[in-house]
């Protein structure tokens, strides 16, 4: 449980304290304040499974916005492809991409988050499901 109840924040208080929970992404938690934080988002697994619905529902843009400002693999992201479509619109539809990405190429031994699995690797975004 935390100290202060998120639902009872104020949007400024909330954003200052959560806002970088995602790497300099503080519009996840100005999306979760105004989405409307309850009793359920007092606890860090309510809160945590609010914010990454977020992440996992913003357009391709936001999501890529994210990626590259994360520490571990920001110039790690190559242009990606759809092969369902045939094209490069590769927006994740289900939600798991970005958490995946970060378990396989995080760099290691930086004292930052994970150690992915394949630190040297570059991230490519591929859309393979319907």
């Amino acid at each position: 449980m935390f100290k202060t109840s998120p639902a009872g924040m104020h949007k400024d208080e909330f954003v200052m304290l959560f806002g970088g929970v995602y790497e300099h992404s503080p519009w996840i938690a100005g999306k979760a304040w105004e989405l409307g934080l309850t009793s359920s988002h007092d606890s860090p697994e309510g809160l945590a499974q609010l914010m990454s619905g977020i992440v996992n529902s913003a357009n391709t843009e936001r999501q890529l916005e994210l990626i590259l400002a994360h520490p571990d693999l920001a110039g790690k992201v190559v242009d990606g492809w759809n092969t369902v479509k045939g094209n490069s619109d590769y927006e994740d539809v289900n939600g798991h991409g970005t958490m995946v990405a970060g378990v396989a190429a995080a760099l290691s031994n930086n004292r930052l988050g994970i150690a992915g699995v394949s630190w040297r690797s570059d991230i490519i975004v591929v859309r393979v499901i319907i």
